[in-house]
């Protein structure tokens, strides 16, 4: 059985270019040669704005994470984007991590690394270990908070 690790892309070290810092993209790759998967979760944008000349935003970061963990050997299982909604947010949260959850039930155990209380809170109703990384902004802080996994 597998292990999935669900990270919030907003705690993701990333430098000026849109890439991951590069000692986070190597902690990530021991989590996935430890044989975890891995998923990034991230708000689904207003709007998609890709052209011919020119990719999104989100698209292309997500693309640029993609490529360089392809690089160190990682297949990223894919982002998630959340459903955003002024008024049914916290319904459209429950019913994406009730969707996580069922796409991964085989998986022995899932484990969510956000800075976002209301994902925690629903992480933790699923009874999904949940990492709070509130204020973790460094690379340190956020090895530090994925040590306990490498560690097993």
């Amino acid at each position: 059985m597998s292990r999935l690790v669900i990270i919030n892309r907003d705690i993701l070290p990333m430098t000026g270019e849109d890439r991951l810092e590069e000692s986070a993209a190597q902690t990530l790759a021991s989590l996935y040669r430890g044989g975890y998967r891995i998923l990034v979760l991230a708000p689904q944008p207003e709007s998609w704005r890709p052209s011919r000349q020119a990719m999104d935003g989100d698209l292309d970061r997500q693309q640029r994470i993609f490529q360089q963990l392809d690089a160190l050997g990682v297949a990223l299982d894919g982002v998630y984007y959340i459903p955003r909604s002024l008024f049914s947010q916290g319904r459209k949260r429950q019913r994406a991590f009730a969707d996580i959850a069922r796409r991964y039930a085989r998986t022995e155990s899932i484990s969510l690394f956000s800075a976002d209380k209301r994902e925690l809170a629903c992480a933790q109703e699923l009874t999904w270990q949940a990492f709070d990384l509130k204020g973790a902004r460094s690379i340190q802080a956020f090895e530090q908070s994925l040590s306990p996994l490498l560690e097993n």
